[in-house]
Order: C-alpha cells, then structure tokens, then sequence
C-alpha cells in the first residue's frame, strides 16, 4: 500500500515516537503486529524513545507494554503518564463525583455496562465472556468506594443519550468512539496530548521533535502537538485530515511500516524494508 503526505514533513531529528493501541499498533485481532513490535523494539534500540498513549488503563494495556518496553506510557485516556515508571502527570475525577457518576450511570435504562477505574483496581458489571482478556474486579456499584477515579466508563444502547449524563455532572468530560458504544466521563484535563506533552518534558524532547500515530478523536490533540503526525489508513476522516501522513491500517502492521520506511530503513537490522 502507498504512504500519502499530506502537508507536513517527517521531522529529521526524530527524537520520541508516540503510538495508540487499539485500532493502531495493535490488530482488529488485538495483536501487536512482527513489524510494529520490531520497529518500536529498534526505535529504542537506536536510542529513540517510545510512548504508548492509550485509553486502556495500565492493567489492560500490561501485556502489550511488557513487550514493547516504551520509557513513557500514558494510561487512561491521558489522565495518567509515567516516564520510566515515575508519574509525571495525573488528573483524575474526585471520589465524590466518581461515586455519583457511577451510581447514575448502572440506573440509567439506556446504559449497558459501566467500569471504574482506580488505583486499587479496575471495577466492571459486564460478563467476562463477553469480554475476553480483560481484567477486572466484577462489582454491582450499589457502594461507594470512595476512591479517586481515573476514568468512568458507560456503554450505551444505540439511541442512548450520553450528553444527558454529562449535563448532569457538569465538572467531567465525555469522550466518545467512533463505531462503539462506549463513552468515556474522566477529568477535563485528562487528556492524551497533555499527559504526552509532560512526558516529553521530563524526557527533554520538544514536540517537534516527536511523531504521534492514532485512529480516533482522543488521538487528534497529540497528533496536532507532534512535528511528525501520522493517521491509520483506519481513522476516522478528522484524523486523516489533520495527519501530515496516513499509512496503512492497523491491520496491515501500519505502524511498523511507516517507521521502517520513514525512520529505520537506511539501517535496518531486522531484513524489514
């Protein structure tokens, strides 16, 4: 598949390298691809730092970071970074609104499942098998926990009303995914760009100095701060305009072969061009 350049260049002085998960670097199969794992691993290896910025919490994203080995992981949408496994950035909803959301949400006849996510734990009121390889602790909601909250998540039925549930919680934000149900309330600074942009100074990179890959709307603020911006064949239409590159999908390794062509192929070790 050919690359498309859009406006912006590839920066020459790549110094950080910012990949989302679902619908990016990993597979509709949510698999990390040869190629993509590779070239991360080399990135790395070439003393170019990785990022992995996901909506998924630390837990559900642990496989996946112990095979990559990035120095900067942001975690829950951008409510939480770590930089060597040091926090750098943290916002988060307070127990009291966590606690409320989460008592509104299980009661409205237009919500499925909701899940919380704490430090202590990350708490759902889906059946496992509807959910395979996810972790989780099963809870009905019907007590306080008391406990800051990364992130809240509600599935919606198609015809929910979700901006009804944030209007009632004025303080949260709302995120949205394209083709899903899923909604996700979290802190109005929680936010992957901000988590992105602090992990970059505590790493002394500029922003021009990094590249960001993504597929959704919670992927456009770190692509628009990166000097290199690189969307999936995949994304939604927003992202592949505001992408100075799109490559190929999530699932044809896109990742990986946008950085071997463009970052690692002049001195390839891995017989990847």
């Amino acid at each position: 598949m050919l690359y498309f350049q859009v406006e912006r260049r590839c920066s020459m002085s790549m110094r950080l390298v910012a990949v989302d998960l679902d619908g990016t670097a990993l597979s509709p199969r949510k698999e990390l691809g040869e190629k993509t794992l590779s070239a991360l691993r080399t990135c790395g290896e070439r003393g170019i730092y990785v990022a992995v910025a996901t909506a998924r919490s630390e837990r559900n994203a642990a496989a996946f970071l112990r095979a990559i080995r990035p120095r900067a992981v942001i975690s829950s949408g951008g409510a939480l970074a770590r930089v060597d496994g040091e926090t750098v950035y943290r916002r988060v909803l307070p127990a009291k609104t966590a606690d409320a959301l989460t008592g509104h949400l299980v009661k409205r006849p237009d919500v499925r499942y909701v899940t919380l996510e704490t430090d202590s734990g990350y708490f759902v009121n889906y059946p496992r098998e509807d959910f395979p390889g996810w972790e989780g602790t099963d809870s009905d909601f019907s007590q306080s926990r008391e406990e800051d909250a990364l992130k809240v998540m509600a599935d919606f039925f198609p015809g929910g009303e979700p901006a009804d549930a944030l209007s009632r919680f004025p303080d949260c934000a709302m995120t949205s995914f394209a083709g899903e149900g899923w909604v996700s309330f979290s802190h109005p600074q929680a936010a992957k760009h901000l988590a992105l942009a602090a992990a970059l100074d505590r790493l002394g990179v500029e922003p021009g100095e990094a590249a960001a890959f993504g597929d959704d709307i919670n992927d456009l603020g770190m692509l628009t701060l990166c000097g290199t911006s690189v969307a999936m064949e995949n994304a939604i239409p927003a992202l592949k305009e505001a992408a100075g590159f799109i490559c190929p999908g999530c699932d044809e390794d896109g990742v990986g072969q946008w950085l071997w062509t463009h970052i690692l192929k002049n001195n390839a070790k891995e017989g990847f061009s």
